[in-house]
């Protein structure tokens, strides 16, 4: 089975909160309203940060092809 390829031009979640906010370590709440500035408004149409745990944040998105793409 084929690996998925990722856009080199992706940037990694960890990189963006931590861009966005300083560290992972913020509630969710600070991550849902800084949500548009962190990954751009493009993103934020179809993503929604929905669970932080453990410095993992989980994201729904709108459909199957955003959530691969975002992985």
């Amino acid at each position: 089975m084929d690996q998925p390829r990722h856009d080199p031009r992706l940037i990694s979640a960890q990189h963006l909160l931590s861009a966005g906010l300083g560290s992972v370590g913020g509630d969710l709440g600070r991550i849902v309203g800084a949500w548009p500035r962190i990954v751009g408004d493009r993103l934020a149409r179809c993503s929604t940060p929905s669970g932080l745990r453990g410095g993992t944040l989980r994201v729904r998105c709108s459909s199957a092809s955003w959530a691969q793409s975002l992985a």
